[in-house]
């Protein structure tokens, strides 16, 4: 598993993952691009009409992967985070 597509998410829920990925080092620009650092790589791409985030091309390599992260880590704790919020994803 190296993509997922989270749902509800509106643009505010949007800035919420921004921030969040920001303090691992992911810059997300824009509502859709590529990121890459520290090992851990992919595409996002959000549909504000949709109200969803498409995370797909998860990579993970090192260090990230020294430290126990795997593409279906971080999309799963993505997930858990979203729906401690009531989002569905």
């Amino acid at each position: 598993m190296n993509a997922k597509t989270f749902t509800g998410i509106d643009a505010a829920v949007f800035e919420q993952i921004k921030n969040k990925m920001a303090e691992f080092g992911l810059q997300l620009d824009g509502t859709r691009g590529s990121v890459s650092k520290m090992g851990v790589s992919l595409d996002y791409a959000f549909d504000e009409a949709a109200k969803t985030l498409q995370l797909s091309n998860v990579q993970v390599g090192m260090p990230a992967s020294f430290a126990g992260y795997t593409p279906e880590k971080i999309l799963t704790t993505l997930s858990d985070e979203l729906k401690k919020r009531g989002i569905g994803a």
